[in-house]
């Protein structure tokens, strides 16, 4: 149970009265961004947070300087240690700010929030593990393959990612992995005249004497 807030009324609790210092500190960060005109560089921020039932009404929103709103999110996180969505946003605090040139990640409270985040990782169990997902509808399919087919990627993002991938190989477990969940998958004639009817006409990279190679040992040990 922790200390709830309530428009900048907070409801105490007094089995967490250690808690009552980053509320105090956030009420008072939260009434002085009310109570003046900034003329500086300000980001905005909601006072009840969104993912806690927060609204976009001016009514919960203040201007914060960089510095503030890194503060802001460091005293959310204190108030509440098991909501992984205010741990996540907070992280978020910690990217570097190209706009004002505010380097976060020199900041000692950046090594503190990586370990926090690693911690909720680990103990978070996503809310769809272990259910079986209903089958997708025909319309649902077709609006996925449409916004799918909308979604272009510029040239030089393609160069960045080929450039990422470049070098890069999987390991002998992987590619276990992969090899034993594509067994005993069977494609209909329909599904392989799509994917025909998709890759036809595409260029497509020279194997490699490796790869070559590898698809002919095959098919010699299919053969025997």
């Amino acid at each position: 149970m922790y200390v709830f807030i309530t428009g900048l009324t907070y409801v105490r609790n007094d089995s967490i009265l250690r808690n009552m210092d980053y509320v105090k500190h956030y009420n008072l960060l939260m009434e002085r961004a009310r109570n003046r005109k900034a003329i500086c560089y300000v980001e905005r921020h909601h006072i009840i947070p969104r993912c806690m039932g927060g609204s976009d009404d001016p009514s919960n929103l203040v201007e914060l300087t960089a510095e503030e709103h890194y503060v802001a999110h460091q005293l959310l996180v204190k108030m509440y240690p098991n909501n992984h969505l205010i741990l996540y946003a907070a992280r978020m605090m910690t990217i570097d700010n190209k706009v004002t040139g505010v380097s976060r990640t020199k900041n000692k409270l950046y090594g503190w929030l990586k370990r926090r985040v690693s911690v909720a990782r680990r103990s978070h169990v996503p809310w769809n593990k272990g259910k079986k997902m209903p089958p997708r509808s025909e319309e649902t399919r077709s609006k996925l393959s449409l916004a799918g087919k909308k979604r272009t990627q510029t040239e030089e993002t393609k160069r960045k990612i080929a450039a990422a991938r470049t070098g890069k190989k999987h390991t002998e477990d992987t590619r276990a992995r992969l090899s034993a969940a594509k067994l005993g998958i069977t494609r209909s004639q329909e599904t392989k005249d799509k994917i025909s009817l998709a890759t036809r006409g595409k260029l497509r990279k020279p194997l490699s004497e490796q790869t070559k190679a590898k698809i002919s040992a095959t098919k010699r040990k299919g053969g025997t």
